[in-house]
């Protein structure tokens, strides 16, 4: 066991917890660092932790600067095994039912629902994903460094509330269930809410990011069922085919939903809500559901945020794939086709540049005119991203870096049309991330102050 290891130390050394990013170690905390570049582990212990602090670190290579730390260098065998071993000793493991939901788009909104639906149906649940975490509809957490935590941090929260907790509804990103970040957690039910291109910088193909989200059947205990939408026929039916699971995947029959607000007008949310009912009736299926009132739902901020400001509607949403922005788009016509659309959109930086073009031609041939400006540029230059998504506009225009001036300038063009204006790329968050610092931005603040 590890703990014969930081016994032995030079340092009269009493674990606290338990660590797996280096930005977030406390005093008397066992880090352990997977290490497969030890340059770049080198460069982030250097950075984030004080010689001072009292650690234990646990890493698979040496690396520059390890020995002023109390450390082990373990095979990569003997750190998993390890780690597992003290996962379980330090955070033990509730009996709670887990779900997940997996897909390019709706992730987060069909796991807002389930917990909004949980939670009206007097259920205690724990939301986990994009939005930060929420336990009950409060929020516990704002954010974390990855849409879905790692099994530590995982274990860490759930045993951090002391409260009782009915269900854990989980964001399964493609890059965690790649990693194998949530290894030995079992699902009782899941949903695929759809694929389209993304994060292709890191898979390289398609073939290779379904190959990667169909690996949620891993994680589901046996003859528990994989949901899917009803007009997701391709992604099922290759599902199916591919992984031959027929017997744990269902279609998803429709809702009839009456007196519904704006938000569960727009089709796809009325999917994503049909999934999260469909899982629940799962989890708690000796339960009938009482009747859902769409007016009591809380909705997930920044996912179609409807704002007005001088009798112009805002629409605030994440789009940020191809996919998305062409059906938010597309719904918001469908319900005023009287109404013009100004479309204000970004791309971010350091990620797959294929999309850019796409992004461009989703908005300009939905869209009666295109803002181009920033996201989240990263390390790379706005100017950069811009000329990379030009080659796909196919009509009206313009072009302005500073986000805040494009939203500005939005709300100048459509005081003189009418026309709604979608803010997209961004949603909830409340930064842009620029050269490795989160500078303070909100959509949402801009359009209150105009």
């Amino acid at each position: 066991m590890i703990s014969d290891y930081y016994k032995d130390s030079k340092t009269n050394f009493k674990v606290a917890g338990l660590c797996v990013l280096v930005q977030n170690l406390k005093a008397n905390e066992v880090l352990f660092l997977k290490n497969s570049n030890p340059e770049k582990i080198s460069k982030l212990v250097s950075e984030h932790i004080d010689r001072k602090l009292e650690c234990f670190i646990v890493t698979t290579k040496k690396f520059d600067g390890i020995e002023n730390y109390s450390h082990i260098i373990l095979s990569d065998e003997e750190f998993e095994k390890n780690k597992a071993k003290m996962i379980d000793e330090f955070y033990p493991e509730k009996d709670v039912h887990y779900v997940g939901v997996t897909g390019t788009n709706g992730k987060t909104t069909t796991c807002w629902l389930l917990s909004e639906l949980s939670r009206l149906q007097k259920k205690k649940p724990l939301y986990i994903g994009t939005l930060g975490a929420f336990y009950c509809g409060e929020k516990i957490i704002s954010d974390f460094s990855t849409t879905t935590p790692s099994l530590l941090d995982l274990r860490k929260l759930i045993h951090k509330i002391n409260d009782k907790i009915d269900i854990v509804i989980l964001e399964v990103s493609s890059h965690a269930l790649y990693q194998g970040r949530l290894k030995n957690i079992k699902l009782e039910t899941s949903s695929w809410t759809n694929i389209s291109q993304d994060h292709l910088d890191f898979h390289k193909s398609m073939d290779e990011y379904f190959a990667a989200k169909s690996k949620i059947t891993e994680m589901v205990k046996d003859k528990r069922p994989i949901f899917f939408n009803e007009n997701e026929s391709e992604l099922y039916e290759r599902f199916c085919y591919d992984y031959k699971k027929k017997s744990k995947s269902f279609k998803v029959l429709p809702l009839d939903l009456k007196d519904q607000p704006v938000f569960f007008k727009v089709n796809y949310n009325q999917k994503n809500l049909e999934l999260a009912v469909s899982m629940y009736h799962e989890v708690f299926s000796e339960e009938e559901l009482s009747s859902i009132a769409l007016v009591d739902f809380c909705l997930p901020p920044g996912r179609f945020e409807e704002i007005t400001k001088e009798n112009i509607l805002f629409v605030i949403d994440y789009a940020h794939t191809p996919d998305a922005l062409e059906k938010l788009l597309k719904e918001i016509k469908s319900i005023d086709p009287s109404r013009d659309i100004i479309s204000v959109i970004g791309c971010g930086g350091n990620r797959d540049s294929s999309k850019r073009p796409l992004m461009a031609k989703a908005s300009s041939e939905n869209a009666s005119i295109t803002i181009l400006t920033t996201d989240n540029p990263r390390d790379e230059n706005p100017l950069d991203i811009i000329e990379d998504m030009k080659p796909g506009l196919c009509g009206s225009f313009e072009i302005i870096c500073d986000r805040k001036e494009a939203i500005e300038k939005s709300f100048e063009v459509a005081k003189k049309s009418n026309a709604v204006v979608v803010i997209a790329g961004k949603g909830h968050e409340t930064y842009q991330e620029v050269k490795g610092t989160r500078h303070y931005f909100s959509d949402r603040e801009v359009i209150e102050k105009l």
